[in-house]
């Protein structure tokens, strides 16, 4: 005698409905081992993340940051901040002493956020007299005595600096860096951000010769 080919319900599996005492489908189980994530998937998903943008800006004071430690994580730039439009412009060295009026001498130094984000910081360097306000003072020594280990940075109003809060004494995994290292940051927080010309739309706005 052959066999009977198993229905679509023999396969799913039946049960009776109560009210109506016909069959209905039931779904296979699911085998919980084929889903389980490790705790630490955050970390796994930051290291396949690739930055397309990466911002020029102080860290926010609600963000755990670790600041990169090499020296080759960091430079001095000439920078023109176009307030009106909030964007941060990188001056070619060949016209510098043609923006002085307008151009901030900055240290851009690389962080991380617990969150994966890459981020440059822009901390203002002293003039040429050797000025400088409180609060960039106090950046600079933050970025000196607190590299590699995760804080939050909090502006400090009453005293005009910030202040740092460390982590409690518990393990937090390292940050995950880009590959191409800090050239490939900055050329991608700076693209199509560059003045060359004294001529460029943001000077000449500047100046006033342009809306």
């Amino acid at each position: 005698m052959p066999q009977k080919k198993p229905s679509h319900a023999d396969v799913m599996g039946t049960e009776s409905d109560p009210v109506s005492g016909s069959n209905i489908s039931k779904s296979p189980e699911l085998d919980l081992e084929k889903f389980r994530i490790d705790q630490d998937f955050a970390t796994h998903i930051q290291a396949r993340k690739t930055a397309i943008s990466i911002s020029v800006r102080r860290p926010d004071r609600q963000h755990w940051i670790w600041l990169h430690p090499g020296l080759d994580w960091r430079a001095s730039v000439g920078i023109v901040d176009d307030k009106a439009n909030q964007r941060t412009y990188i001056v070619d060295p060949s016209i510098l002493p043609e923006v002085t009026a307008d151009l901030v001498p900055k240290l851009l130094v690389t962080y991380a956020t617990r969150q994966g984000t890459t981020s440059l910081w822009p901390i203002r360097l002293p003039d040429e007299t050797g000025r400088l306000d409180t609060y960039n003072e106090s950046a600079l020594t933050i970025i000196e005595q607190y590299p590699a280990q995760w804080i939050r940075v909090i502006p400090n109003q009453i005293d005009r600096c910030y202040d740092v809060l460390e982590t409690p004494s518990v393990e937090l995994p390292a940050p995950k860096w880009p590959e191409g290292g800090f050239k490939e940051l900055f050329a991608k927080a700076f693209k199509n951000r560059v003045i060359n010309d004294i001529n460029h739309p943001v000077l000449k706005a500047l100046r006033g010769e342009a809306l």
